[in-house]
């Protein structure tokens, strides 16, 4: 993992905190320091970090800093180093804070992924301005003795670790979404001749970091029995054991998520209808999640249906274009192939658009 922070030169402390943050991570993570904006902006383009850390508040370059760490697609991560405190906002107020705040600092602050402050006292300020939920506490070792550099160093590792594990497909290479894509088709289809030629090669060789992502997915998304299937059925090997519990800022899943199918009926066509309309309402309430992709896909394999009563049924019921779209989003994701679609599937914005609610949960 790669960590570029940043400060402005003026700001003592907060540059003797990031040399101590940095030496005591050593092995930990990579990380490199700037204090000037011209070098930050290189360093952004040729190092290409996986977070950036901004130290301090109300410089504009801080603000400067974050925009273009957002741009270059890595993760913003910010301590105020306590300059959102009620006593630092009160000094010069209407010539300076509250401009600032309304032109860059409130933005940066909302945009970053998680925000670390140095007490419970800051952090319940922080929390009371609501500009930023994700807020932590870990203590500064250079101003207390109750904490040591190496546990303070271990805790911020712990929420770039975090920050990380979060809205984790947005880091996927196509390479390993394939590679997802393939073993959860593997897992419900229950034999690798239904891979293609692609599927199958991208399944060959994956990185460890990429299967890291791949397992934190599968747990958020409560899909490890599905791809523990995929990995028996291709007979992948030397990969590390999936994950039972991963901290992310992702929303966990809600204990009491339905399942789309319920008891066994004769009425295939109508149960089918009825998952349809349930998947309806959980996507409009952001709730319909891969798991529920992985069970209406897993039940097109395996349940007989009358096409044409079905189509019929459908359309009689106006979930004909959702199906459609609906079916784009499970042939993506599941690999359903046509042949086991009540309707042809149909892509553009909404279809991309229900893939993308389904798999992005962190509001950033």
């Amino acid at each position: 993992m790669k960590i570029l922070h940043y400060c402005h030169k003026s700001d003592k402390d907060e540059s003797l905190y990031i040399d101590t943050l940095s030496s005591a991570m050593c092995g930990e993570a990579e990380n490199m320091a700037c204090k000037n904006f011209l070098a930050f902006r290189k360093t952004l383009k040729t190092w290409k970090p996986d977070i950036v850390h901004l130290h301090g508040c109300w410089h504009l370059s801080i603000a400067l800093a974050c925009r273009a760490a957002l741009k270059n697609g890595a993760r913003v991560v910010v301590s105020p180093h306590g300059k959102l405190e009620p006593w630092v906002l009160k000094q010069k107020r209407f010539t300076e804070k509250l401009p600032k705040t309304i032109l860059y600092q409130r933005r940066c602050i909302g945009k970053a992924y998680a925000i670390i402050t140095f007490g419970r006292m800051e952090a319940g300020f922080l929390k009371e301005l609501g500009y930023n939920p994700r807020i932590e506490v870990v203590l500064n070792s250079i101003v207390t003795n109750s904490i040591s550099s190496a546990e303070m160093a271990a805790e911020v590792f712990a929420i770039y670790r975090k920050v990380m594990d979060s809205d984790i497909t947005s880091l996927m290479q196509e390479n390993t979404k394939l590679a997802l894509r393939a073993i959860v088709k593997a897992g419900l289809s229950g034999d690798p001749q239904w891979l293609d030629a692609e599927e199958s090669e991208a399944i060959k060789e994956i990185a460890p970091l990429e299967w890291h992502k791949i397992s934190v997915f599968s747990c958020q998304e409560d899909i490890n029995q599905t791809i523990e299937k995929g990995i028996a059925v291709t007979q992948l090997s030397g990969l590390a054991p999936l994950y039972t519990s991963i901290c992310s800022y992702d929303p966990p899943l809600p204990d009491d998520l339905p399942a789309l199918f319920g008891k066994a009926t004769q009425d295939n066509e109508g149960s089918f209808i009825a998952a349809l309309k349930l998947s309806k309402k959980l996507l409009h309430a952001k709730s319909l999640r891969m798991r529920h992709l992985i069970e209406l896909s897993d039940n097109l394999r395996h349940t007989d249906y009358n096409e044409g009563l079905l189509a019929k049924k459908l359309t009689d019921s106006k979930l004909a274009k959702f199906a459609s779209q609906l079916m784009y989003a499970l042939s993506a994701t599941t690999g359903l192939e046509e042949g086991f679609m009540p309707l042809p599937a149909k892509g553009g914005w909404k279809a991309k658009k229900i893939i993308k609610r389904i798999i992005k949960h962190t509001k950033i």
